[in-house]
């Protein structure tokens, strides 16, 4: 029926970095609707409010790179393939989107007529409460799967610093013990002195991938997030 978002469902492919990142994980299984509508669907994207990720860094020595826009738009393009698995069958708040954004943007004509066509496809069966409704389970759905995997990854990134804080206290140690004995231990101390030197750099790298992922999957909800918004702002205005 319409095809305006189909593109960027299929633009968005998830990247061999993304898979190791873990944050779109098995998809999540369908529901059934609560109608059978006519005509066969068509997928399209959305995607939740801004997840809290925050975490403690007080202690943390290191410094890191932002998120760059090469990394944003892979984590955006990730969410919205995520959100192609949840989508429902049937015509739902993602059809009526969709339809809107091929009657050229999301304005107040476009949505109302969008839901007249919808509803018209379904056979009458579309009601604005179920636009509603299945825009809320998109919603939570994609929340709830960030939330998930961005505390799990925040665990991960926990346990490296963990390990970091420990490695470099230990390196350190020794350090203190071959000045007690630099006379018999000068090439032992000069050693440790070079492992602690680039212990950051072992393990920076992947630290700031997991801080690229955590900070991408935030703005990517907070992008996709004012669409629905915006969305609903206007369906909840012109759908009486």
């Amino acid at each position: 029926m319409f095809d305006s978002l189909k593109k960027r469902l299929a633009d968005a492919t998830m990247t061999d970095e993304w898979k190791k990142a873990n944050i779109v994980e098995a998809p999540i299984a369908k529901q059934e609707p609560k109608f059978t509508p006519q005509p066969q669907k068509v997928n399209a994207g959305f995607i939740s409010a801004q997840p809290e990720v925050s975490d403690d860094d007080s202690s943390n020595t290191l410094t890191f790179t932002p998120s760059s826009a090469a990394a944003d738009k892979e984590m955006l393009d990730s969410i919205y393939k995520l959100l192609e698995q949840l989508n429902k069958d049937g015509i739902d708040m993602f059809e009526v989107w969709d339809a809107a954004e091929q009657m050229g943007g999301i304005t107040d004509t476009n949505v109302k007529m969008a839901f007249i066509a919808c509803k018209s496809a379904s056979a009458g069966k579309l009601t604005k409460e179920y636009v509603v409704e299945t825009a809320q389970y998109y919603r939570q759905k994609i929340q709830e799967t960030l939330d998930t995997n961005a505390a799990a990854k925040k665990t991960e990134k926990k346990n490296m610093m963990a390990e970091l804080s420990s490695k470099k206290e230990n390196l350190q140690a020794q350090v203190t013990d071959f000045e007690n004995q630099i006379a018999q231990l000068t090439a032992k101390k000069e050693q440790a002195e070079n492992s602690l030197s680039k212990i950051d750099s072992a393990y920076k790298p992947k630290i700031e991938k997991i801080e690229q992922v955590i900070s991408s999957g935030t703005k990517a909800v907070q992008v996709v997030d004012t669409e629905i918004q915006n969305f609903l702002d206007i369906f909840l205005r012109v759908i009486k």
